[in-house]
């Protein structure tokens, strides 16, 4: 093996070892890079030590450069994907175990016939809308212009799509048919990036009418493998606590764990 080929193999495994990546990502990100790197080419081209390359600074710039680039594209949300459902980064950490998650809230679900959906993305896609006869209406709350689109293209039978940021309407804004709450609510990963990002629209959602809702969060960071599942867990029943609401139910899944309140 050339010298060149034990750096890739290896930094390919150190890299997938701290990025969820797959090694064909991470492979192809490293040599589109070294393409670009004449220098570093140049040595790696004349040197017969690979220890000798990792020493100096031409190389070890170049891997915080790449790491940082793969960092920040595993970070994006929205890819390209063989469906719509994979293709928004919550979505398709989901999609594996969706069944999962419904067959735990089935009961919750049946006699819903008012659903609304805070920040869900993709979701919609991944929701079983036949398993759910009674349901009337599925409000999707969301300031993603994009995701909008593609769900309008997507044609799901009784979806209304709001394309507003939370908080920036009262919630009446949003109940059909004159009700005054809604049966159930999805808040799926949601309070924790509330918290980091704008937490001064947590008191908003804190009053948001429901009988019941499902407030979810990660279990592993969206990017590295790492445990983050004590953190979120601290912020959510933080949240709950104060909201006034009460647990009546934990759900577990591989890589998601959430609270059914009332």
């Amino acid at each position: 093996m050339s010298i060149l080929d034990q750096l890739l193999a290896e930094q390919t495994k150190n890299i997938c070892q701290q990025y969820k990546a797959t090694e064909s990502e991470v492979g192809a990100a490293l040599r589109d890079a070294l393409s670009q790197n004449a220098k570093l080419s140049e040595l790696i081209t004349n040197s017969t030590s690979l220890k000798d390359i990792y020493r100096t600074r031409l190389f070890k710039d170049f891997l915080k450069k790449t790491k940082k680039e793969i960092y920040y594209d595993l970070r994006t949300y929205k890819k390209a994907a063989p469906n719509l459902e994979e293709s928004h980064i919550s979505s398709r950490e989901r999609a594996p175990y969706v069944d999962l998650l419904f067959a735990q809230i089935d009961g919750y679900l049946e006699q819903a016939e008012t659903i609304l959906d805070l920040g869900g993305g993709l979701f919609p896609v991944s929701f079983p809308f036949d398993r759910y006869p009674k349901l009337k209406n599925y409000v999707w709350v969301d300031r993603d212009k994009e995701a909008s689109e593609l769900l309008k293209k997507a044609g799901l039978p009784k979806l209304t799509r709001q394309n507003f940021a939370l908080g920036e309407n009262p919630w009446h804004y949003y109940l059909p048919d004159n009700r005054t709450d809604f049966d159930f609510v999805f808040m799926l990963k949601l309070v924790p990036v509330l918290y980091r990002q704008q937490r001064e629209v947590l008191s908003h959602i804190s009053k948001v009418p429901f009988r019941h809702a499902l407030i979810t969060g990660s279990k592993e960071a969206m990017v590295k493998k790492v445990d983050i599942e004590a953190r979120e867990k601290k912020v959510i029943e933080k949240f709950i606590r104060e909201a006034g609401w009460e647990i009546v139910k934990r759900i577990d899944l591989p890589n998601e764990f959430g609270y059914l309140v009332k």
